[in-house]
């Protein structure tokens, strides 16, 4: 007869009794006939059939346990504990945050809202800065590890009031010189705003109110109130709106000046001088120049310009009267045909009114009006539409070669010099000057119409092509050349609209003369058609005519 043998272990009765006062869970064991050793799982498994599974185990006390149930018979030891949650709160140092750290719940209570709210009070924390909706997460956390659940209010300091710029910034203008080569002109200067009177030129934007803060202990953060600042009276031609007192408006047309804080009208543009660090300068208004204008450079205003020094070898526009206390330097050059101004002098002066200059030489001179030089005019075209006065003021007021050609009347001190150098003076228009004044005005309006013609066929390609980045090399190019052609053509016209302007002045009837303290011979005189040559000196020289005569007077 065989044995058999039942290999299945046989454990020993467990039996656990919870204390309900200290918590305390412990494990009792009584002895089996065959009873095996005890292991940690099967341990654990019956503790959490029993309904204790939710304790705190503590992993000496299991050890215990499970080496008597293996050795001895019967026997009994503590192997877990109800734990309630707890909770820690911590402060930063400047008071304005602090944190909850919790630990879990083994088979104790759990925490309430209350729990937290009573240990952050317990800390010192006001209610008012208590996180309620941290505070309602934290409690369905198992556990957490420093969450911020109450914060201070920080004080607002009010912003200080402060005056807005209203007017667009002055840009720097680009200018390319050519349109294959690409050539940048770094002479190109700003485009100067000009305002019209009433115009809003600065907001004032008040101060902001602060207001109070608090930490979380409840005191205050004292916030403070922004500060309100006033327009000075050194922002002159600037004035308050009558419709809105925050709003300032210039009092008069002029050149808005950011002081930042404020504004300031000038009624005219001030410049030190006028070179490479202004760059050319076009302005809707009068211009100021305290020093020089130097080579190569263009002012272009419609208002008078003031000049206290010198201009040499520029371009000096104005739509009034031009002051200058200096003199004007240039030099004769080749004519080109690629120069927007297609004459042979590098210095142009043009105003529709007067032009005041203590000396000129090798320049061209355009005046609406008339011409005033002090000392001399040497190697120069000089064009007046009404007359020419050289010697006021106590100056030597000579003319000494070149050309002159006014309207009305010319009183010049000294006419030619003693080398005889050829010198013209022409009084009114003669026939000769008549037809080239008509083929002006014919050639500005030919320019006006192929200016047309371009810009229509540059608004054609727009709108085939209404997509710019689209466009093709060839297309592109056939843009710039037509944008290149126009501005050309505007150069030309602009230019010929002072020479127009001249022309027309001098193109009305009356009565001409001429006065000079002394006359040169090679002195060659126009009046109209009538030409008188000198061939000898004059200590005196006086001539009248209507334009049909001659009279010396």
């Amino acid at each position: 007869m065989t044995e058999t043998t039942d290999t299945n272990p046989i454990y020993p009765e467990l039996d656990f009794e919870l204390d309900s006062q200290s918590g305390v869970l412990t494990a009792s064991f009584r002895g089996a006939e065959g009873k095996t050793k005890i292991d940690h799982d099967y341990l654990i498994e019956q503790v959490a059939n029993a309904g204790f599974g939710d304790l705190f185990f503590r992993d000496e006390a299991i050890q215990n346990f499970l080496f008597k149930a293996s050795h001895e018979d019967a026997g009994e030891a503590d192997i877990a504990e109800k734990r309630d949650a707890e909770i820690s709160i911590s402060v930063t140092d400047d008071h304005m945050k602090a944190y909850a750290t919790t630990s879990h719940a083994y088979g104790g209570t759990t925490l309430t809202t209350e729990d937290v709210i009573k240990a952050l009070k317990n800390k010192g924390v006001t209610e008012q800065a208590i996180d309620m909706e941290a505070v309602e997460k934290l409690i369905t956390l198992p556990f957490a590890n420093k969450m911020q659940v109450a914060t201070g209010k920080l004080p607002v300091i009010g912003k200080n009031g402060y005056f807005k710029w209203l007017l667009e910034k002055e840009e720097t203008s680009v200018h390319f010189v050519g349109n294959d080569e690409g050539i940048i002109d770094f002479r190109a200067g700003k485009k100067y705003l000009v305002v019209d009177q009433g115009a809003s030129v600065l907001k004032y934007v008040p101060a902001e109110k602060g207001s109070d803060g608090y930490d979380i202990r409840g005191h205050t953060l004292s916030g403070a109130d922004g500060k309100d600042i006033k327009a000075e009276r050194k922002w002159e031609g600037i004035e308050q709106a009558y419709h809105d007192p925050n709003i300032y408006v210039a009092k008069y047309k002029g050149h808005p000046v950011n002081l930042n804080p404020g504004a300031r009208i000038d009624k005219s543009l001030q410049f030190k001088a006028i070179d490479l660090k202004t760059g050319h300068v076009k302005f809707d208004g009068s211009l100021e120049i305290n020093g020089d204008i130097l080579p190569g450079m263009k002012v272009q205003a419609t208002g008078d310009i003031f000049i206290r020094g010198t201009i040499e070898s520029a371009l000096v526009e104005s739509g009034a009267n031009i002051y200058i206390a200096g003199g004007i330097l240039g030099n004769e050059q080749e004519i080109k045909d690629d120069v927007i101004l297609p004459e042979h002098f590098e210095c142009y002066i043009r105003a529709k009114g007067d032009v005041h200059a203590r000396f000129v030489s090798s320049v061209q001179i355009y005046a609406g009006h008339d011409i005033h030089l002090r000392e001399y005019s040497m190697h120069s075209e000089l064009y007046a539409g009404n007359g020419l006065f050289l010697g006021q003021e106590g100056g030597k007021g000579t003319l000494i070669g070149g050309q002159a050609i006014v309207g009305k009347k010319a009183v010049v001190n000294q006419l030619g010099n003693g080398t005889y150098v050829t010198t013209q003076l022409q009084i009114g228009l003669s026939d000769a000057l008549d037809r080239h004044f008509q083929y002006l005005k014919e050639e500005k309006h030919e320019l006006q119409s192929q200016a047309q013609t371009h810009i229509e066929a540059l608004q054609i390609l727009k709108t085939n092509h209404p997509d710019v980045e689209s466009l093709d090399q060839e297309t592109l190019n056939r843009v710039f050349e037509i944008k290149a052609t126009i501005n050309r053509l505007k150069h030309r016209a602009h230019e010929l609209n002072f020479r127009i302007h001249c022309f027309t002045a001098m193109d009305t009837p009356g009565k001409y003369t001429i006065s000079s303290r002394k006359a040169y011979p090679n002195v060659n005189i126009g009046i109209v058609n009538l030409i008188r040559k000198l061939e000898h000196e004059h200590n005196h020289l006086s001539l009248e005519s209507d334009g049909q005569t001659i009279v010396d007077t």
